[in-house]
């Protein structure tokens, strides 16, 4: 597992523990992740926030996470504020 890699469980982690979200799930046969809250697709809540944001299955590419981290890490300042 890259640094990266780690660094983004870490902010998932850190989202569950919060009760920002509340499940997690990553399909691994065609690398998707989502992430929702009372049933409800999280992303569409960070829509709300951010048009910019486009979260509802994002792809998490093997040969480039930073992309996704830095996804998260939007989400986690929005979260923050």
């Amino acid at each position: 597992m890259s640094e990266e890699e780690e660094q983004i469980d870490c902010i998932l982690v850190e989202l569950l523990r919060r009760k920002y979200v509340d499940h997690v799930e990553t399909k691994e046969e065609d690398d998707t992740f989502r992430i929702s809250k009372e049933g409800k697709n999280y992303a569409e809540k960070m829509l709300i926030s951010d048009p910019e944001m486009t979260l509802f299955y994002l792809s998490l590419s093997k040969d480039n996470p930073k992309q996704f981290y830095e996804m998260l890490k939007q989400i986690a300042a929005l979260l923050e504020e």
